[in-house]
């Protein structure tokens, strides 16, 4: 019995780990002061994870947004 009692607990930490890790990735209301900082958040950690384009003329800028268009 106390074992169940372990596994139970143990899977509910689990559970609670993973819908934390969600809650963190829902985008917050557009424009509010949580936003804000999600927005802030997220840019930081994509740029140190390398996830972002450089660019070093207009030019090069034009062609990598129009890359973008479907």
């Amino acid at each position: 019995m106390d074992n169940q009692i372990i596994t139970i607990l143990t899977k509910i930490r689990k559970d609670l780990t993973e819908v934390k890790k969600k809650l963190e990735d829902l985008e917050p209301v557009y424009g509010s002061n949580i936003w804000w900082d999600w927005s802030d958040h997220r840019a930081i950690k994509d740029y140190q994870e390398g996830n972002y384009k450089k660019v070093s003329s207009k030019n090069k800028l034009k062609k990598l947004l129009q890359s973008f268009k479907s």
